[in-house]
């Protein structure tokens, strides 16, 4: 049996039509003549996707829509007006109410079947998502309390550590195997969909892509963390050799052009005339810590709003000072300490409007302590917040030419 479609109309020939439509390609139909009939009818069973009329008596097809997305049993089924050329349809009431997506009047099968594949099809990779999602938590509350089992009981004798990390190992595996492949392919499902969908519905899709992107962070990030970021360097950490500190910061900077520009956010850049520095660091975990910092101005900036990162280097102390600064609500003297403590989120988790599993300054701290240096949190002049890093440094035997 296919998926199933809720129409609602009060003009039987307009149900009829639909109703013979869909039900030949496959889809199970259930018709109701008013909004109240509607309502009644999804108390008992749910759909998967509701066809609603704009006119009817009693209650329209708006307030119809405003009371099922306000009810959790119905807030996530998909809705699809439904409007005569002849009527005045507010689009963006529509969308803002809840509705996905309009058809008009005399129907086209071809535009019918079309709009109710593609929401069809992003209402089941949302559900996937959110499977997986769920999953996902709780895969690793049963493993962190496996792990928190074996180590009350094994910490006490070598053989009983031994054990714990044979257990710890085990975890990183499956958890490397096991959410990373489910999420692979849910992205490389979206990745191939993408290319068919245009306006609203490529929005929509890319909502759940960056759904994705940011569970397979939340997974890395926990992998890192449980694995304490970097093993210390056999010899005593890496060579001294000369860096381009600015085409470094280039590097990372470059990698969140987009994402700044969909909230309309400004990169500023204050490291052009840096010198050429003598340093001892891997230039991937320095980038990673640049990576963690930016990523969390540009989650804490408001839409329109900047964010930064500066450079200098201070020959007198001999050290390399990199600051990320973003205009956003700041981080209180209370809080400047615990911010970088693992899992720590400063909002209430009711009321959070920011994403993420409260690790990537946890990790710049980790990669920053690997290479004998420094992170605080710094006031900013005119309000948000400035968390800078310190790395040993020397001056370079050839000076960077000036841009």
């Amino acid at each position: 049996m296919g998926n199933t479609i809720l129409i609602v109309d009060d003009n039987p020939d307009n149900l009829g039509v639909l109703r013979r439509l869909l039900t030949t390609h496959g889809y199970t139909v259930r018709p109701a003549n008013s909004g109240k009939v509607a309502l009644r009818a999804l108390e008992h069973s749910p759909a998967d996707l509701i066809l609603l009329d704009i006119r009817m008596p009693d209650m329209d097809g708006y307030e119809a829509c405003r009371r099922l997305k306000a009810n959790p049993a119905t807030k996530d089924i998909p809705v699809i007006f439904l409007s005569a050329l002849d009527e005045p349809l507010d689009k963006v009431k529509a969308f803002e109410i809840g509705g996905v997506d309009y058809v008009a009047k005399p129907f086209n099968d071809q535009v019918v079947l079309a709009r109710v594949r593609v929401h069809i099809r992003i209402m089941e990779l949302q559900r996937s998502l959110q499977a997986h999602n769920q999953e996902l938590e709780r895969q690793v509350s049963a493993r962190t309390a496996q792990l928190q089992a074996a180590n009350a009981a094994l910490v006490e004798t070598n053989a009983g550590l031994e054990k714990a990390l044979r257990v710890k190992e085990d975890f990183l595996r499956m958890m490397n195997h096991e959410f990373r492949n489910p999420l692979n392919g849910i992205l490389g499902m979206v990745q191939l969909l993408s290319s068919q969908l245009r306006g609203k519905d490529a929005d929509y899709l890319r909502v759940i892509e960056q759904s994705g992107w940011r569970l397979l962070r939340l997974v890395e990030a926990i992998l890192q963390v449980a694995a304490r970021g970097e093993e210390p360097h056999p010899n005593g950490g890496p060579l001294p050799k000369q860096t381009d500190i600015s085409e470094l910061c280039d590097e990372v900077v470059s990698t969140f052009s987009i994402p700044a520009a969909t909230k309309e956010i400004q990169i500023k850049r204050n490291y052009a005339h840096l010198p050429k520095l003598e340093m001892a660091i891997r230039e991937g975990s320095i980038q990673q810590v640049l990576g963690n910092l930016l990523d969390n101005a540009l989650k804490y900036a408001p839409p329109g709003g900047q964010i930064g990162l500066n450079a200098r280097f201070d020959a007198d102390s001999g050290y390399l000072n990199l600051a990320v600064w973003d205009n956003g609500p700041g981080i209180q003297d209370t809080d400047a300490a615990r911010v970088f403590d693992p899992f720590v989120q400063l909002e209430p988790i009711d009321t959070r409007t920011h994403d993420g599993a409260g690790l990537g300054l946890t990790i710049a701290r980790n990669l920053v302590k690997l290479h004998d240096g420094m992170i605080q949190v710094l006031p900013r002049p005119g309000g948000g917040a400035m968390i800078q890093v310190h790395l040993p440094a020397k001056l370079g035997l050839q000076p960077r030419v000036s841009r």
